[in-house]
């Protein structure tokens, strides 16, 4: 090895303090009174347009709802120059589903067909094909709760689905934990197939190219492209003649009734649904169902759009959800990487705010896979969500209170230790049979489920990933167990056999493969594998080849589809944190010396004058690649590749606000002390 440190220029420490110092005083500026920190979770133009053709449905006029006219200003805002509307900022093309969709919801809230902005969404919608089968599932069902696309068209799965036990082929619990809060409200809006139908001046028959309003290219695709996708294309049809054409249904009432029952009890006390498009289709289900408006749960449901909205120069987004406790357990995690006294009274507020988050009841979807004699714990994403604990929570959470347990945090009612030693207990039992984890269930992997026409968007499983299994490890490591151990062994075996052979890993939560090797070296290091190994060394090479001129890292959206896109973007902070914590891991030899030096002077002179970061809008979360498996797939193989392009059409990107503010500081701590530590190291090395 060289010599990096001695001949290069020294890192400016003094400067690397005031910026951590600064970060770390933007932090507690922004803690909520309550303890927590939260930042806008944003995404594509989707759910503000469903949130207005939502209005719609459940007969709430614009002028009614204080939201409306914001949210269209955002809708307006977002549109490209080419008229269309995109997945994630930058995309090289932009999405017939979010472009078709967020023309009727302007439309329906007052943009006029001749507005330049509209006639360029109309030309765009037009030449890529218009309103026809190719659109997704979730497009077709909202322009048939409007009346403008036949209910026979539209991919569903029967209520009866709900009677079916968890171990069941076409359970409801086969499918994802978010997939589940769509089905079972879809389900009931196609067994009763409501149309609201919109006026005449309205309608959008102009998205339909005039060669095609009668001809068959507006009807269902009925290629088999595989044995098993023609398999659950009879299953289908199958579906299709029981719900439409058979006289008699046993038990079609009560599974309607089961499935209305599912959804009450899923509505969290602040009259919020776990999944924000489900949520609107839960409301509409009901409304179909007889619930009125000023009903408690729909006056509640309605009232906590409230809860999700998010102010921006740009107008009113509705977010996906929110996200406290990660926000707040990785705020926690930046400070702690940072040094920061956790006697400090706001950190303390920090601490308890996360206690008092700890699940505490078996009722969530989880308990169906996991022995009884295991007790409930694990943290959840959002405010309100205590049925749905996520593995990804619980492992930063654990992380930061080893954390506060090491550095002298006062636990003088030994709440800290209990809270630790339940969420091992769950956490273990949450282990998949690979020896790896997903985000919120176990053995979440039936790919047979995904062959069916409904599955044409998003991800509809929770498989095992590397990125959340490499964060339950990093905890395991930091709880002192090491590769002698067997449940740790095990799932470093998975991330072994996960990566790729760049020696990058998939980034499934995080945009991508730079997130996934900035989650995966840090665990190898706490459970004491050995840094110098091969296949680390191979990770550390990958990422320095992505090293951008400017000393960051960055990765578009599109390398989910495009092999040539791995590792390749404008700088962004967060982007550059995950790479700069990948590489201090490696704390054996002073190689990536001038690299890491580089990224942390990259994220020294890209600081804001207020004391934080910006990635520039762009999008570095992920809520789904749009693989619909859930997992990694080869994209040098054609029969694997997913049926969109780098337009992510399937997609779901996001922007976590506070990305570009707690990963950068975890990082710079992380740096400093990997500069310390260099500087000690003996000569030969």
């Amino acid at each position: 090895m060289g010599h990096a440190h001695e001949d290069s220029p020294e890192l400016p420490a003094p400067e690397v303090d005031d910026v951590i110092r600064g970060a770390v005083e933007w932090s507690f500026r922004e803690q909520h009174e309550r303890g927590y920190w939260v930042g806008t979770l944003e995404s594509c133009c989707q759910l503000e347009v469903e949130f207005l053709m939502c209005l719609h449905v459940l007969g709430i006029e614009p002028s009614e709802n204080k939201l409306a006219e914001a949210v269209v200003r955002r809708v307006r805002a977002k549109q490209r120059a080419d008229g269309a509307w995109d997945i994630y900022p930058g995309a090289p093309a932009g999405d017939i589903n979010t472009t078709i969709e967020s023309y009727i919801a302007l439309k329906l809230h007052g943009a006029r067909v001749e507005e330049p902005a509209m006639a360029a969404a109309r030309a765009w919608i037009l030449a890529h094909g218009g309103i026809s089968h190719r659109v997704r599932t979730f497009t077709k069902l909202w322009l048939a709760l409007l009346g403008e696309w036949s209910w026979d068209d539209v991919p569903c799965l029967p209520p009866e689905l709900i009677f079916l036990p968890h171990w069941a082929p076409f359970s409801v619990y086969q499918f994802s934990y978010w997939a589940r809060q769509v089905i079972v409200p879809m389900a009931i809006l196609c067994v009763r197939r409501p149309v609201h139908p919109l006026p005449a001046h309205l309608r959008c028959r102009e998205l339909i190219r005039e060669n095609e309003l009668s001809s068959r290219d507006l009807q269902p695709s009925r290629k088999m492209v595989s044995f098993l996708d023609g398999i659950l294309r009879h299953v289908d049809n199958a579906l299709r003649w029981y719900g439409e054409r058979c006289l008699v249904k046993p038990g079609r009432a009560t599974a309607v009734e089961c499935c209305v029952a599912w959804v009450l009890k899923r509505q969290e006390c602040d009259g919020s649904w776990p999944v924000t498009t489900g949520w609107f289709l839960v409301l509409m289900a009901l409304k179909t169902e007889g619930f009125p408006l000023d009903h408690p749960v729909m006056r509640s449901g309605v009232a906590a759009f409230d809860t999700v909205a998010a102010e921006t120069e740009h107008g009113t987004i509705i977010q996906p959800g929110t996200s406290p406790t990660w926000d707040t357990v990785l705020t926690l995690l930046s400070m702690l990487d940072c040094g920061v006294d956790v006697r400090d009274a706001r950190f303390a507020r920090g601490v308890e705010y996360i206690l008092s988050k700890e699940v505490r009841s078996r009722s969530g979807d989880w308990s169906l896979k996991v022995a009884p004699t295991v007790a409930a714990s694990g943290w959840y994403f959002y405010h309100e969500n205590e049925m749905y604990p996520d593995v990804d929570d619980t492992a930063v959470a654990m992380t930061v209170l080893l954390g506060c347990l090491a550095r002298g945090f006062p636990d003088t009612e030994g709440r800290v230790t209990a809270a630790l030693e339940r969420a091992l207990r769950w956490i273990t039992a949450m282990v998949s049979r690979n020896g790896a984890w997903g985000a919120f269930d176990k053995d979440n992997t039936s790919k047979l489920i995904t062959a069916h026409p409904f599955c044409d968007f998003g991800e509809v499983l929770d498989a095992p990933s590397a990125d959340v299994t490499a964060h339950v490890v990093e905890t395991l490591g930091r709880m002192g167990r090491t590769l002698k151990d067997a449940l740790v062994a095990k799932a470093v075996a998975y991330l072994r056999a996960e990566q790729e052979d760049d020696g990058s890993w998939f980034g499934r939560w995080g945009v991508n493969y730079v997130f996934g090797v900035g989650a995966v070296l840090p665990a190898l290091q706490a459970v004491g594998e050995d840094m110098r190994a091969e296949y680390v060394q191979r990770a550390c090479s990958w990422l320095l080849s992505r090293q951008n001129p400017d000393g960051g890292w960055g990765e578009s959206c599109a390398s989910y589809v495009d092999l040539q896109q791995r590792g390749v973007g404008p700088s962004t902070a967060s982007q550059t944190a995950w790479a700069l914590m990948a590489l201090v891991s490696v704390r054996h030899s002073s190689e990536y010396y001038d690299a890491i030096r580089n990224g942390v002077e990259y994220l020294v002179r890209t600081r804001t004058a207020a004391g934080s970061w910006s990635d520039g809008g762009l999008f570095t979360g992920t809520g789904f690649p749009g693989n619909v498996v859930g997992t990694r797939i080869d994209l040098g193989t054609d029969s694997s590749k997913p049926g969109h392009g780098n337009e992510l059409s399937r997609g779901y990107m996001l922007r976590y606000h506070m990305y570009p503010h707690y990963f950068p500081l975890m990082a710079l701590g992380r740096a400093r002390k990997y500069f310390q530590h260099v500087k000690s190291l003996p000569r030969s090395l």
